[in-house]
């Protein structure tokens, strides 16, 4: 139209400002959010006592973990900054102490974005809100020190593991029940005490007939990925702190999938001549029993340790789902929630994409992360919950909802394990009949007496003619 009322060259002028005005407008709506966690269901994948567990999961919300997709500039800062202030001063009244922004699957972040999350970390300093960075690229990095941002409530982290373990230990600082520290001793009573509390007596007796103590300096890697160990280290209680590292597609930044104090058999793999899926290492200097020759060890003895090792497959296939469901966010898929944040109704989550338009009213409904499926297999089962967040610009698709409160014994009572509170010195007298063993992140232990009465599978016997 200005070309009909004036020349050409200002038609094309104005033809350019208007398709760049556009473009902006849509760039300002690509998807940036990957996924919205909070603490409860999304752990770091350390293991605590019975007890830390429990403040973890009353209080694990004080820890919201947000994850970045894409590149962040200005276009999709700004829904950004807001979207991030409204999680810190909700409207339902919930404030986070703790506010992690994940950027490993973010693509960069430029000046203009800074600034605005710059605006970010001056309102959690406001509002006596933690902000950490972290799986920052090394540009990334050095662009949000330039701005000062590090410092007074803002900081930076190498993972968003560690940032989530270093939460989870100051809430359990808060709440007095702080991680206890790797005991160093070099008397062999006291190992020996410490294996007994942790195994049995018998047990016990049977590994330090054949095994030799060894101790660990920190960082020294105890296991080696992609080969047969025909060797067991065994992290004893107390004086051990190892964990385990999988390469999950990123050769700087292994994920670490299971880190404890309470005892481990490092690895577990050796057990049944596999070879290693990961490597263990030690994260302080520890103290644990080297075991050579594994054949020589009793069925009963074998047995404890087998189940141990099951255990910690367990935990670490649960803490390896967890990181696999929160990477299915982000893109067309929409954005992975968890049972605590897919509840929350947003205002600016609308603002930018991935959305539906209102038209778009019916859909498939989705099965929740974790749910229990009963009755009928065929009929297909719904979640309680919605899987789309109501905006003003229609409805928000949620790739998935992520929810680990499943993991509970059936009987509702936690396993024997190793206690921190009750590892003083004990006689031998007093040393316990049964093994002690660390049977709990959410916990299985409590089945397992009720297998000793069932005949095993390799003495079943079948009918051929049975269907």
């Amino acid at each position: 139209l200005t070309s009909l009322f004036s020349d050409m060259t200002r038609g094309i002028a104005c033809g350019t400002v208007v398709a760049l005005g556009f473009v902006i407008i849509r760039f300002s709506k690509l998807e940036v959010l990957k996924y919205h966690v909070c603490g409860v269901h999304f752990r770091s994948g350390e293991l605590y006592s019975s007890a830390q567990r429990a403040i973890l999961k009353k209080y694990g919300d004080q820890t919201e973990v947000v994850g970045l997709t894409g590149f962040v500039f200005e276009g999709v800062a700004i829904s950004l900054a807001l979207y991030l202030k409204e999680t810190i001063r909700h409207p339902d009244g919930e404030k986070p102490k703790r506010l992690i922004i994940d950027c490993a699957a973010c693509q960069g972040i430029n000046d203009s974005a800074m600034s605005h999350l710059a605006k970010v970390a001056q309102d959690c300093r406001d509002n006596g809100v933690q902000l950490v960075f972290c799986s920052l690229s090394p540009y990334d990095e050095d662009l949000l020190r330039s701005w000062a941002l590090e410092g007074d409530g803002c900081r930076i982290a190498a993972s968003v593991t560690q940032a989530l373990s270093e939460a989870e230990r100051q809430t359990l600082e808060e709440m007095q029940q702080p991680v206890t520290p790797v005991e160093r001793t070099t008397d062999e009573p006291s190992k020996v005490r410490a294996l007994t509390r942790w195994l049995g007596p018998e047990k016990a007796q049977d590994l330090l007939s054949i095994g030799t103590w060894y101790e660990v300096t920190e960082q020294q890697e105890i296991t080696c990925r992609d080969e047969v160990m025909t060797s067991v280290f065994l992290a004893v209680p107390g004086l051990s702190d190892v964990q385990m590292e999988v390469q999950t597609g990123t050769q700087n930044r292994p994920a670490m999938l299971l880190r404890t104090a309470q005892g481990a058999v490092c690895p577990a793999e050796a057990l049944i001549g596999s070879h290693c899926r990961g490597k263990w290492i030690a994260v302080a200097r520890s103290c644990g029993l080297m075991i050579h020759e594994i054949q020589l060890l009793k069925e009963e003895t074998r047995g404890a340790l087998l189940t141990l090792g099951l255990h910690q497959q367990l935990l670490e296939s649960d803490q390896l789902s967890a990181m696999y469901t929160l990477s299915k966010g982000g893109g067309w898929r929409g954005v992975t929630f968890d049972a605590k944040t897919s509840k929350r109704l947003s205002k600016t989550l609308g603002s930018f994409g991935p959305r539906k338009r209102s038209s778009y009213s019916k859909r498939q409904s989705y099965v929740r992360v974790g749910s229990k499926q009963t009755g009928d297999m065929a009929v297909p089962i719904t979640s309680s919950r919605s899987v789309r967040l109501p905006s003003d610009d229609g409805n928000i698709p949620v790739a998935a909802v992520l929810d680990f409160q499943r993991f509970v014994s059936d009987s509702g009572r936690l396993s024997a394990e190793f206690d921190e509170e009750a590892s003083h010195p004990v006689e031998a007298n007093e040393a316990p009949n049964k093994p002690n063993m660390m049977l709990n992140r959410y916990s299985v232990g409590a089945n397992l007496n009720k297998l000793q009465s069932k005949t095993a599978l390799g003495e079943l016997r079948f009918n051929p003619d049975d269907d």
